[in-house]
């Protein structure tokens, strides 16, 4: 009951706050604008290109108008996993008013290269809002920019936060650290760090988030979701991620979307 209890503080903490405007609700839930999704190729490091999902709140002609001008995120799929596990996300996160980057990686296992990846997403959007003859001309809210990502993923996000002051907040989701690096990275961010995460296990380097959240040292929120595994993080989730981790939970997977989306617009 404890337990319960402070989740529940914690979801009457991010109601409190939508980057729309548009009125106070729950953040794992659907905004009010319609949202969709196309493709674009953004220039990566070492000469690659990455396949990046792009979603905004409009239709195939633009933005809505009623949106405005849109936040930004960026986010990073786990290690071996791509963009198409968080495609729910990335339409959620654009009915509430954000414009969303989604990156398939190029780097593998190098989550250093696919931290700076994420930086050339922020370059690129920043470039397209400035660009007269683009659907996101001065739509992108470029510097209110935030970050998320799941198991390396989110360990890639951590670092992109540490090197690049354009990442005003950080939203990770059972990130998974590797040889340290995002707890050496984290020390470095003075931007707010969120840090939601699952029960510990072979999946999550036995649950590495809380060792990550204990290094952050600005404002930061770490909440452990009851229950949940490695795979709930992802929607939909892949078949590897469902084999070796588990099966994605509805109820855990929109907790995940609450703790997740709430942070940035409490922010």
């Amino acid at each position: 009951m404890a337990a319960m209890k402070r989740t529940l503080s914690g979801v009457l903490l991010f109601v409190m706050a939508m980057a729309t405007g548009a009125g106070i609700t729950d953040p794992a839930e659907n905004g009010p604008f319609p949202a969709f999704r196309t493709t674009v190729s953004i220039p990566g490091t070492q000469g690659a290109t990455l396949s990046t999902d792009l979603y905004y709140p409009g239709d195939a002609a633009g933005l809505t108008k009623e949106a405005g001008r849109c936040p930004v995120i960026v986010l990073a799929h786990g290690f071996s996993q791509s963009k198409a596990n968080h495609a729910n996300q990335g339409f959620h996160l654009a009915t509430r008013g954000y414009i969303v980057l989604i990156p398939n990686s190029n780097a593998a296992s190098d989550h250093s290269r696919f931290g700076d990846d994420l930086i050339k997403c922020i370059d690129w959007i920043e470039a397209r809002n400035d660009d007269p003859g683009s659907v996101l001309h001065n739509r992108a809210r470029v510097n209110r920019t935030g970050v998320s990502g799941h198991s390396a993923g989110g360990l890639s996000a951590i670092l992109a936060a540490s090197r690049d002051k354009r990442i005003r907040a950080v939203s990770v989701m059972d990130p998974v650290d590797n040889s340290g690096l995002g707890v050496a990275a984290l020390p470095e961010i003075a931007a707010p760090v969120a840090i939601t995460y699952s029960e510990p296990s072979s999946c999550n380097a036995n649950g590495s988030a809380l060792t990550l959240y204990n290094a952050a040292v600005g404002p930061k929120r770490g909440i452990k979701i009851v229950g949940a595994n490695h795979s709930d993080p992802q929607d939909p989730v892949s078949f590897t991620s469902r084999l070796i981790c588990g099966s994605a939970n509805s109820a855990r997977q929109a907790l995940y979307r609450r703790y997740m989306c709430g942070w940035f617009e409490f922010y």
